[in-house]
């Protein structure tokens, strides 16, 4: 199941992104990924980090929405459910602020 949300930077409009998506994802098994055809606006990436700290069900979380976490890695927390990441090396390397040379050369 898919679910376009508003697109804007109007906080309002955001506040009610995150009820839509409260009300999907109540009583669901799980959540799935957050993409895009193009890079997360600064806007984007907080909603999308929300989305994850305010909800419960457990969450797959790959592309774009792993993105949204660099630089905050630790607000991915999976002790209050499970949260299954999917990062490529380029997405872990940010996710850990380490190039990925790095990610690869200690799979």
């Amino acid at each position: 199941m898919t679910e376009p949300l508003e697109e804007t930077d109007a906080a309002q409009s955001r506040r009610r992104a995150l009820e839509r998506v409260g009300k999907l994802v109540e009583g669901q098994t799980s959540a799935g990924r957050w993409s895009r055809d193009f890079p997360l606006s600064g806007h984007d990436r907080i909603f999308v980090r929300k989305v994850v700290t305010n909800h419960h069900t457990p969450i797959v979380r790959m592309a774009d929405g792993l993105n949204a976490f660099a630089n905050h890695a630790t607000e991915l927390n999976g002790s209050e459910r499970p949260l299954i990441l999917t990062p490529h090396p380029g997405e872990m390397a940010r996710l850990i602020a380490q190039q990925a040379q790095a990610v690869q050369a200690r799979r």
